[in-house]
């Protein structure tokens, strides 16, 4: 009896200061099976937080993916949209040069009107890419010299003059658009190097 008793208190003991040491302490100080459970929830929320990363990133890659899909296509669309530009320029400034200055007076004044809305429609570009417009321009202000010619040589003189007045400020627009960027950039570089040199910039 004893002995039984012992143990009883033995166990009792032992089963209280656990309970204790558990309310004291928590889980860190608990029985394996509790530590155990607490360990396998916490391996759940990490692989399902990682599972929610995995697929956020996979999210952000399709996005990123399609954005990017999306700015192939309307570049290749814009470059689609020049080649149609350019061909279609390039036939204008063929029918331009095979264009044989007419006779009559009112034929080369419509044509030559024609010639002059191609040039204040289009005018004169600075950037590599423009350089077909750049040459129809040139090609209609080529052959408006030509028609001014011809009405010079039918005696239609006022128009003539109309013509060289007009002819006088396309060359003048042609050299501002073209090359006034140019002559800004040089004057620009001048003036900073004359203030360097006055010693009113170090």
């Amino acid at each position: 009896m004893g002995k039984g008793t012992d143990a009883f208190k033995r166990e009792l003991g032992k089963n209280t200061g656990k309970w204790v040491s558990n309310k004291i302490f928590g889980d860190g100080h608990s029985t394996p099976n509790r530590v155990s459970v607490k360990v396998q929830q916490q391996k759940l929320e990490n692989d399902l937080r990682k599972a929610e990363l995995k697929a956020e990133a996979k999210q952000r890659r399709a996005e990123n993916r399609k954005e990017l899909f999306s700015k192939g296509k309307e570049l290749l669309s814009d470059i689609d949209d020049n080649k149609e530009e350019v061909i279609k320029t390039n036939n204008q400034l063929n029918e331009i040069i095979q264009t044989i200055i007419p006779e009559d007076k009112i034929e080369v004044l419509n044509f030559s009107n024609y010639l002059l809305l191609i040039i204040k429609t289009n005018g004169w570009k600075t950037g590599e890419k423009d350089k077909h417009i750049n040459s129809l321009s040139d090609a209609c202000l080529t052959k408006l010299e030509q028609c001014e010619m011809k009405l010079q040589s039918i005696s239609a003189s006022s128009d003539a003059m109309y013509l060289q007045a007009e002819l006088k400020k396309l060359k003048k627009k042609k050299f501002i658009q073209k090359y006034l960027i140019f002559v800004g950039a040089g004057i620009f570089v001048l003036i900073m190097v004359i203030l360097v040199k006055l010693g009113v910039l170090k």
